[in-house]
């Protein structure tokens, strides 16, 4: 059917009247339609006007009886551009139909999308189940299908449910309320009409979420939201919107009924955040997503008091420890005012989507004793929050709806979020779940190559020390080492720190000397050593490179620098005291020490086309880093300490003196370029 504009004087007939008409009789129609607008905010968002496309149609007409009487399909060289609705209508016209009362369904781009009829278990492309559809209630029973978990920038051939509005504003530059949720209506068309005074309204059935992180700038000196995950991302969604349901309503979400591993999913793990401003200045990062709908509601009987009771959690007990005690019970994943405490009624409403965000900070002021405090957190934050004056039992995602949070971080255990549909914002507080860390005797942050310190540890210390590592295997994953897991990994992994006794009565500067086999011990050794009466409290700590030499490992011979480095500092601590929440999930650790060590850093690339040799660097210094004795001792002098490796490099290679004057030196001096 070709698509045309529709003559001003068309006589324009309201729906529903009531009148008597003569039924059956052919008439040639046309109908108004628009896509609603959703405005670009950010680099996730689709490309301009994207959002708007309409590549194809179905449209149909339902009798009084519900029987699909007309249909009218459109491909992509039917159809123009579909614009705003303050710019201009488009018209569906020439549609050859009998006079009559009906039901006006349409869909935007069915081709190549692909869906499900829930009446016939039917599935494959969406243009095609709606062509097979015989009745209004079989048009209902159509979900649309989305690849689990996805939760990508779509590709622009959205999905559309189109609702025929006869009174709904539709002048130019009011476009309040023409893409809100409207319900189906019926319309007559007598045997005179010649133009349906209402509009098709196209909405889209994802909804696009706009998540901010933004944290106190005064409470941490340093905050980097690691990742993030959706959970609970519907696999389906209804073609046609179905009413709000009850709370726990088993049918107005299309994964309920459906079911199986892909109704709901959970998204890939996200680790790039979108910062404000480029750099560390950066106050506020950014993740947006889209989905499908997901419309959930807290029960009547459990309805949160307010924003934190949203993430109350079911607890299971843990057996052989007493109730009340640290690690005696565990969250089971079952969240209270979505299911009750109890029962498995309600176990479909658990589904409501939410994200989990993972953050690593430190604390501007620590307190007295303690010179680090480092914090890793994870907070829950489900969506919604935004309807009825932001209602704590508000767990929808509708369909054709942008959502803007802004999580701001307060404190250890406190967030504030805001929510954005109308334009009201508000503060709430909210338990994080994680691990907080007090560094009390040295914190040790090191470059890439050999250090060394002195550290104190009692016999009590040293006999039940606890401690552990993160291990970071590329430049978003890491692995947690400890005590109780270590023979789990390689030993590479957790080997590079050795501690040498010294002796409590040679004084604190005094620093053993290394020797790789003399009374060297690694950290799951220090607990049984046999140190000897006069060496219980002084050890030297020695901090190997930031570099994995294991020639077994993966069956190679040489070891592999491209697997560490450009890395983020990986972490050891020697935990003294540790503390867990009653459920497990949030621990308090005192470290009486830690090192941070940064990775070896190249401008060479790592992948397999890249050179299998390559130059790397220290961050600071990369010949005399204040341990290392040369020709020139650059410990004892700041300035020259200070400087970058490449000033180092030449420093010791008698290029340049302390000043930066540059001798009669020539790089072919050191470099043999035939070799």
């Amino acid at each position: 059917m070709a698509l045309g504009l529709a003559a001003c004087s068309d006589e324009l007939v309201q729906p529903g009247t009531g009148a008597d008409f003569e039924k059956d009789v052919p008439v040639t129609l046309s109908v108004d339609y628009s896509v609603g607008n959703m405005r670009p905010v950010s680099r996730a968002d689709m490309a301009e006007g994207r959002d708007r496309e309409v590549n194809s149609v179905w449209l149909a007409f339902f009798d009084a009886a519900g029987k699909k009487k007309h249909e009218f399909t459109y491909g992509q060289n039917d159809l123009g551009s579909i614009d705003q609705m303050d710019v201009t209508l488009r018209s569906f016209s020439n549609l050859e139909v009998l006079s009559g009362t009906y039901t006006i369904a349409a869909v935007g781009n069915p081709t190549g999308n692909k869906g499900i009829d829930q009446s016939t278990n039917a599935t494959g492309d969406l243009m095609t189940l709606l062509q097979n559809v015989e009745t209004l209630d079989q048009y209902r029973s159509i979900a649309v299908s989305a690849t689990a978990g996805a939760v990508g920038v779509p590709s622009g051939n959205l999905v559309m449910q189109g609702i025929y509005v006869a009174d709904g504003s539709h002048a130019k530059n009011q476009l309040s309320d023409y893409w809100v949720g409207q319900a189906e209506q019926t319309v007559d068309i007598t045997p005179s009409t010649t133009k349906l005074g209402g509009v098709i309204h196209f909405r889209r059935l994802i909804s696009q979420i706009k998540f901010r992180i933004k944290w106190d700038t005064q409470k941490f000196s340093s905050f980097r939201p690691v990742s993030a995950t959706i959970y609970n991302v519907p696999g389906y969604s209804w073609l046609a919107e179905r009413t709000d349901g009850a709370a726990g309503n088993k049918v107005t979400n299309a994964g309920d009924v459906i079911g199986g591993a892909d109704a709901y999913a959970t998204s890939q793990r996200f680790y790039n955040f979108t910062p404000d401003k480029a750099g560390t200045a950066a106050t506020t990062y950014t993740l947006d997503w889209y989905q499908m709908e997901n419309r959930r509601v807290a029960l009547p009987d459990h309805a949160p008091a307010d924003y934190a009771g949203r993430e109350k959690e079911r607890k299971d007990a843990v057996e052989g420890i007493a109730p009340g005690k640290p690690g005696s019970e565990k969250n089971t994943g079952v969240y209270v005012p979505l299911c009750g405490l109890t029962g498995d009624e309600y176990l479909n409403n658990n589904n409501a989507s939410y994200i989990e965000v993972k953050a690593l900070m430190d604390i501007a002021s620590p307190g007295a004793g303690v010179q680090s405090r480092q914090v890793e957190a994870t907070y829950t934050v489900h969506l919604g929050y935004c309807e009825n004056n932001h209602s704590p039992s508000d767990y929808n995602c509708r369909r054709n709806t942008k959502y803007i949070y802004t999580m701001t971080v307060n404190d250890i255990d406190k967030i504030m979020v805001e929510t954005d549909v109308e334009n009201v914002d508000q503060n709430h507080e909210h338990g994080a779940e994680g691990v907080i860390t007090d560094v009390t005797d040295g914190f040790f942050d090191v470059d890439a190559h050999y250090e060394a310190y002195n550290i104190q540890l009692s016999e009590a210390e040293r006999t039940n020390l606890k401690w552990s590592m993160r291990i970071y295997t590329s430049q978003t994953e890491f692995i947690t080492i400890d005590q109780d897991n270590y023979m789990d990994y390689p030993e590479k992994y957790y080997n590079w720190i050795e501690f040498i006794p010294n002796g409590w009565n040679t004084g604190a500067t005094y620093a053993a000397p290394y020797h790789p086999t003399t009374n060297n011990y690694k950290l799951h050794e220090l607990a049984d050593a046999n140190v000897g009466l006069n060496y219980s409290e002084r050890f030297t700590m020695f901090v190997n490179e930031y570099v994995y030499e294991d020639a077994a490992d993966g069956g190679r011979t040489t070891p592999n620098w491209k697997e560490y480095v450009n890395l983020p500092p990986r972490m050891m601590w020697l935990k003294v005291e540790e503390k867990r929440s009653a459920d497990g999930e949030s621990q308090y650790f005192t470290s009486k020490y830690a090192v941070r060590q940064k990775s070896l850093q190249t401008y060479y690339g790592t992948g397999p086309e890249n050179p299998s040799e390559a130059l790397t660097l220290e961050h600071v210094d990369e010949i005399q880093n204040g341990r290392e004795q040369g020709t020139k001792n650059a410990f004892s002098d700041a300035t020259l300490r200070a400087r970058g490796g490449r000033f180092q490099t030449a420093y010791n290679l008698g290029i340049v003196d302390a000043s930066g004057t540059v001798s009669n030196q020539n790089w072919n001096k050191y470099v043999g370029f035939t070799e």
